[in-house]
């Protein structure tokens, strides 16, 4: 994900016991597992340093932002174990926040969520399933700064033989996120922008279940059954193309034509294409690429 161009990370951290395997993850020294709700994601959080760490040694001009929460866990529980992995990495873990990229470049600029930690910023009053604002706990250059951050993730369905309730949840997805693109692309202030595209939905489908009623006939009744695993894949298969052809939509033309930031951008199942739009609405990189890669009027990208 590093070599296609993502650069802001979100990272959510759950204490286990060190050295014993768990489902599809071991937890580091630090006992930390990367997850995503109760999914173990197969990596933990030492790895995501050291990837992190090799990536701007090569790559020296670069910078990297760990959004970083507790999943599980508490915050209390999570947030001496980060602090500890971070001050062995703390050649690489940039203190604060950077006013200007310059600043950090070679960098991991730590964003921690709801806790705080001496080598990270911590982001407050962080609000569940809405699009929020928020301050900085600890900030180097403006005590004053904010964020912004749409993360409606929670995207309920009723059935699964029916698809079109999938589809309505998910949808009602879009315009927040396309909403905070424009409030972002529109802004002069010095907040940092954080636009979640994605979400989970728990499936709900009816199965027959058999009644036996001793001495009567046997009765089948519908029940209905909630999946005991949110889906986020459900929301991303739809998300991803559809952000696709947002992001497309707004360099019409075949030329560059907006010149605005979007701020971070966080998706689920990112693919090389979705991060190479996102990289290309920066005004440079989308400028020099037209040079080489002239674009149709509506391009949807296609030969990214």
């Amino acid at each position: 994900q590093l070599n296609w161009g993502v650069r802001s990370l979100d990272i959510r951290l759950d204490k286990r016991e060190t050295g014993v395997k768990y489902m599809f993850s071991n937890a580091d020294k630090y006992g930390l597992c990367v997850m995503h709700g109760v999914i173990a994601q197969g990596i933990n959080f030492k790895q995501v340093l050291d990837w992190c760490n090799n990536f701007l040694s090569a790559h020296p001009s670069e910078m990297i932002i760990l959004n970083v929460k507790a999943e599980n866990s508490s915050s209390a529980t999570i947030a001496p174990l980060v602090s500890q992995a971070l001050s062995d990495y703390s050649s690489i873990v940039y203190k604060g926040f950077p006013s200007v990229i310059g600043e950090a470049r070679g960098k991991i600029v730590v964003l921690t969520r709801n806790f705080s930690t001496s080598f990270s910023t911590q982001i407050s009053s962080w609000a569940d399933c809405t699009t929020f604002t928020g301050s900085y706990i600890t900030n180097s250059f403006d005590e004053s700064a904010r964020y912004r951050c749409q993360d409606y993730y929670f995207l309920d369905t009723f059935s699964r033989e029916d698809d079109n309730n999938d589809t309505n949840n998910i949808n009602s997805k879009k315009p927040h996120i396309e909403k905070l693109l424009n409030e972002a692309g529109d802004s002069s202030n010095k907040n940092l922008f954080i636009n979640f595209t994605s979400g989970y939905i728990n499936h709900k489908y009816l199965v027959d279940v058999k009644l036996d009623l001793y001495f009567f006939k046997v009765k089948i009744i519908k029940k209905l059954i909630t999946d005991p695993l949110p889906s986020m894949k459900s929301v991303s298969d739809r998300i991803n193309p559809w952000l696709m052809d947002l992001l497309c939509s707004y360099n019409r033309n075949g030329s560059y034509s907006n010149g605005k930031a979007y701020g971070v951008i966080t998706t689920d199942s990112v693919s090389k294409k979705l991060s190479t739009l996102i990289f290309l609405q920066n005004k440079g990189p989308m400028e020099k690429y037209l040079k080489t890669n002239p674009l149709p009027v509506n391009s949807n990208f296609n030969t990214i």
